[in-house]
């Protein structure tokens, strides 16, 4: 007997019970079914044992067992033993994109019945997708310039599969505040900015076209011509990409 939810590859035994008063051992064979499937065929008895290792989806199964006769003993057929299978994990997990709040994620489906999967962000339980057939999701709810971990696991009536393989991810960075202009000359302006969390650099546009690429969180733009009005935007990029302007 088996445990109510299999592995993929589980150990199937029967038993046999002889009755009557014959002195002789069962011998013969025995064949395995899952439902109409036959999964193991003509398994030889040994000390009234057989045992099967078939290869199952994930999903419900339904298994039978039917002793073959020898000359002492009637053929005979089991019980029906009904069990389930657990996915298996989630291959090739991805990360395909991101933004400042959220990452949107990839994966190969499990084969079988699948009820859906489970997204675990840093261990924790973030997002459970259904149906069984998708293959994409996007985690929201996340920090601006922050690094994640993501795993992903199977699930059916069964159980649920392991985790896969971690995949990480840094959301893009917030969009720096606070940029003001003074010491205005007849060139340019000095520009000043807010630092952003995560940013390991920072791009300053005068109208469109770059004025400063660094570290700082000023910059003295010289470049602007006399009598001129511009504009002023200022961007933020870590190793994930730039933020909005």
């Amino acid at each position: 007997r088996s445990p109510d939810s299999l592995p993929a590859n589980p150990t199937l035994t029967a038993t046999l019970s002889a009755t009557g008063t014959s002195p002789a051992q069962p011998t013969g064979t025995i064949t395995f079914k899952d439902g109409p499937t036959t999964v193991c065929s003509a398994v030889a008895v040994s000390s009234d044992t057989a045992t099967c290792t078939p290869t199952l989806a994930a999903g419900s199964h339904t298994h039978t067992a039917t002793y073959n006769a020898d000359a002492n003993f009637a053929s005979a057929t089991s019980n029906t033993l009904t069990q389930g299978v657990i996915p298996a994990t989630p291959t090739a997990l991805a990360v395909t994109g991101q933004s400042t709040t959220s990452v949107s994620l990839a994966w190969t489906d499990s084969a079988g019945t699948i009820t859906g999967y489970k997204i675990y962000q840093n261990g924790t339980l973030a997002d459970t997708v259904t149906p069984g057939s998708a293959t994409t999701d996007t985690v929201s709810g996340l920090s601006a310039g922050s690094s994640y971990t993501f795993t992903i696991s199977a699930y059916n009536a069964a159980g649920e599969s392991a985790q896969s393989s971690g995949v990480s991810a840094t959301t893009l960075p917030a969009t720096p505040g606070g940029l003001a202009a003074s010491s205005v000359t007849a060139s340019g302006a000095t520009l000043t900015w807010g630092s952003v969390t995560g940013a390991t650099s920072y791009t300053l546009y005068r109208s469109g076209t770059q004025a400063y690429h660094g570290t700082a969180l000023t910059s003295t733009d010289t470049g602007a011509a006399s009598g001129t009005s511009y504009s002023y935007t200022v961007l933020a990029s870590d190793t994930s990409g730039n933020s909005a302007l």
